[in-house]
């Protein structure tokens, strides 16, 4: 019960953080709008910085990495800030909504793209036939909820 509720909790705080977002993107520009949000979200995790436990466990974990972690983690940051420009601009154009079920196709994508390389990159992602059974009824449900906004 605990979980549901949270997830309910953490879903209201985000599809009211979008609607937000539309609002702010009605009332300025598309680039003013980018840069404002991308600004509380590059300065937000800063505050993580000022507490000394956190300052050591980030600076240990950057000495432990290997290149090819790091090579690999900015080439995810890169994607995802290309992605999210497409999302907003998307949200800035159409309907919060609509934009936000069809983000929802995005878990098909990584369910298909986590199943084809995760022995290359060694990616542990659980492949039994019961965990395939419950991703994809998961996919199915964002599924008839976009269906549903559409109808």
């Amino acid at each position: 019960k605990r979980i549901i509720l949270s997830t309910a909790f953490g879903g209201s705080l985000f599809g009211l953080s979008l609607v937000l977002l539309k609002l702010f993107f009605n009332h300025s520009t598309f680039i003013d709008g980018i840069f404002w949000t991308r600004m509380g979200f590059a300065l937000t995790p800063l505050f993580t910085l000022l507490i000394p436990t956190a300052r050591h466990e980030i600076r240990a974990s950057l000495n432990d990495s290997s290149s090819g972690s790091r090579t690999l983690f900015m080439s995810n940051k890169i994607l995802a800030t290309f992605g999210f420009i497409i999302l907003y601009y998307a949200i800035r154009i159409g309907d919060v909504a609509l934009v936000n079920a069809l983000s929802g196709v995005q878990f098909v994508f990584v369910l298909i793209l986590a199943l084809i390389v995760r022995k290359k990159l060694g990616i542990t992602e659980d492949a039994s036939v019961k965990a395939v059974e419950y991703k994809i009824a998961g996919i199915i449900l964002v599924a008839l909820g976009f269906l549903s906004i559409l109808l």
